[in-house]
């Protein structure tokens, strides 16, 4: 770099001197009557000329300058040349889970700090690499960056020897390390925002091994389609020392991205950004990063194609969880997804962690309307590191965010009573502002449903229309209390000792019914059984079979009441709620159900609650969703039902 720097101050001091000669030259011949016009024309278009060429080397010697002193070139690792060179020869395979697996060349693995040698692909890495792709070849060829964003949550600790190959015969297994690559729901897998003018792309989501729905990944995946083109690419990340360039001639590091500023100025560079936010460049540009505004608001200001990656699914943590974390049982990955949602940080990884599973409970405990509302209004504004442990963007087949969600029902429930205990003044009218709103819509519903845990067993009088004719008329409720019941006991439930009273079925998988509502008849003994359905939207369709089945899981003695469906809705439904349709209604004799459908309204009010009515609230939430209580100062943990 030192001699190339001198080499051209040196042609900048010979051109100095031939236009210093030049312009003496003209000067002398300014006034002599012997000059000839052609003459003095050429001496001033060779002037010119060399003025432009002095210009342009003085560019190129601070460039020089800048690289020498500011980002120093060399050569990468012999096993990062390496992983380069063989990375068109890797070879892809399906996985014993029934996905695809990239898998490198033998002696080959991705740079630090991942170490990896297979990638676990999903499919929505496909569907996104050709959405870019195409973009950047397209007609609107000025779409050159990409923004990906996805929700936070990495997973990592993927142990040597773990065996992903089933019968294929390829190699041996056995001493393969294994990174994860998860699918988005929508593709058949997850929460990321890509954006191409340069691209950018943003996690909500995971991978494995970094921020948990896979963006990282999801790059070296896109380097692998590039390496197999024969494309120049720069990749800069926050967790490698340094910024690689890889070109057909080898790779290249440095310190910082001055020494690679000729290559990221040619418009056919691929620039690869590992939550790192890049300047304007020439080069094609992909960004990903955790849904966080500061972390990109400059380079969204360029303009880039924007796409969003899903967190993990069921399906996805259970194939991770039999390949990798085998000691994570199948009850322990159901009750842990039930209270976390799809992130495999603590669902899989460190799902034996008391320390890491308190965490969801710290972040509970300071939850407030405050940053609620503005979660709720923009989840990329949020500063707080937490908020995404509660809120999880939810994405749609294009890749496209569709709505905020409580990471999981039991988040839901719980964030709902901190805040009505809190804040039950300011809840009803949150409720209100979010009719329509389709982006408040997913935040409604576990609202809604915790204002008629509340409201129910305080009584009252309620509007009630019928589905079926325009009857309208009003239902007196006693006061009573929510009996949280098993399944065994609604069998056994005998109606010489009950006369009345709201059920809650608390196991996880009892079908269509939220609540049941005995109520007497003018003798006082039971008459009457609501099968209660809480919806916020107008089209809640009821599965036939699952209706049926909730009514054989009933005693005799309650079978044998009049029993009614019916849909508590908000006031904004009541009076356009319809009857709503029976799906599997041609597997079955629906008739048989043969319940009439109601739509109860449900006041939209702020009530007071009395600290019994909370302690009730909250065994019902405990009973929905156990939570891991841990014993302090010992190693071992016990459930809390």
């Amino acid at each position: 770099m030192a001699d190339e720097i001198r080499l051209v101050k040196q042609r900048i001091k010979k051109i100095e001197g031939e236009l210093a000669d030049i312009s003496d030259r003209l000067e002398e011949q300014l006034g002599a009557a012997s000059l000839e016009e052609f003459e003095e024309e050429l001496l001033k278009r060779k002037r010119l000329i060399l003025q432009s060429t002095l210009a342009t080397l003085r560019q190129t010697e601070n460039l020089l300058f800048e690289q020498h002193t500011r980002g120093r070139c060399s050569r990468a690792s012999p096993s990062v040349e390496r992983f380069w060179k063989q990375l068109p020869s890797a070879t892809l395979a399906m996985s014993a889970e029934g996905m695809e697996v990239l898998q490198l060349a033998p002696g080959t693995e991705f740079p630090r700090p991942h170490n990896f040698t297979a990638l676990l692909l999903r499919p929505c890495y496909r569907a996104l690499s050709e959405e870019i792709f195409a973009a950047v070849s397209g007609p609107d060829g000025y779409t050159r960056r990409v923004l990906i964003r996805g929700t936070p949550g990495k997973l990592s600790g993927l142990s040597v020897g773990v065996t992903l190959f089933q019968g294929t015969g390829d190699g041996e297994a056995g001493d393969m390390s294994w990174l994860w690559k998860r699918q988005a729901p929508c593709l058949g897998y997850f929460d990321v925002e890509v954006s191409v003018s340069g691209l950018r792309l943003q996690e909500e989501y995971h991978s494995l091994l970094n921020a948990g729905i896979g963006k990282s990944m999801f790059l070296y995946y896109l380097l692998y389609e590039l390496a197999c083109q024969g494309k120049t690419v720069v990749w800069q990340g926050n967790s490698m020392a340094s910024v690689l360039l890889y070109t057909p001639n080898g790779v290249f590091q440095s310190d910082s991205t001055f020494a690679f500023s000729a290559e990221l100025h040619d418009p056919s560079t691929w620039f690869l950004c590992d939550a790192v936010e890049p300047s304007a460049r020439r080069a094609i540009t992909v960004m990903v990063s955790i849904p966080r505004n500061s972390n990109y608001n400059d380079y969204m200001k360029l303009g880039p194609m924007r796409l969003w990656m899903s967190p993990w699914s069921m399906s996805e943590l259970e194939a991770a969880r039999r390949t990798i974390f085998t000691s994570v049982t199948d009850d322990a990955l159901s009750r842990l997804y039930a209270r976390w949602g799809g992130i495999p940080r603590y669902v899989l990884e460190h799902a034996n962690s008391p320390t890491q599973q308190k965490k969801l409970d710290e972040v509970v405990a300071v939850i407030t309307m405050d940053l609620l509302f503005r979660s709720v209004r923009n989840i990329e504004a949020a500063t707080e590191d937490n908020i995404h442990k509660l809120f999880h963007i939810q994405v749609n087949e294009e890749h496209e965010k569709e709505c905020l969600d409580f990471g999981s029902e039991e988040i839901g429930q719980r964030v709902m009573q901190r805040l009505y205990r809190q804040y039950s003044t300011t809840l009803t009218p949150f409720l209100r502002s979010a009719i329509g709103r389709l982006d408040l819509a997913s935040l409604r519903g576990p609202m809604f449903r915790w204002l008629v845990d509340i409201l129910l067993p305080m009584g009252g009088t309620y509007c009630v229309r019928s589905l079926s004719d325009t009857e309208t008329f009003r239902l007196t409720m006693p006061e009573m209390e929510l009996e949280m019941v098993q399944d065994s006991a609604l069998k056994e439930m005998s109606l010489t000792t009950v006369k009345s009273g709201l059920l809650v079925p608390i196991s996880k998988d009892f079908p269509v019914v939220d609540y049941f509502l005995i109520l007497p008849g003018s003798s006082g003994m039971a008459e009457r059984l609501l099968f209660i359905v809480v919806t916020v939207s107008a089209n809640h369709h009821i599965s036939a079979l699952g209706l049926q089945a909730a009514v054989q899981k009933l005693s005799r003695d309650l079978q044998g009441l009049k029993c009614e469906l019916c849909f508590a809705v908000p006031p904004d439904l009541f009076e356009s709620f319809t009857e709503q349709p029976f799906e599997e209604a041609e597997t079955m004799a629906v008739d048989a159900v043969g319940m009439e459908q109601f739509a109860v309204q449900i006041p939209l009010v702020a009530v007071m609650v009395s600290l019994r009515q909370l302690w009730q609230l909250s065994l019902l939430v405990l009973a929905r969703w156990p939570l891991w209580m841990w014993t302090l100062g010992r190693g071992h943990q016990r459930l809390w039902k």
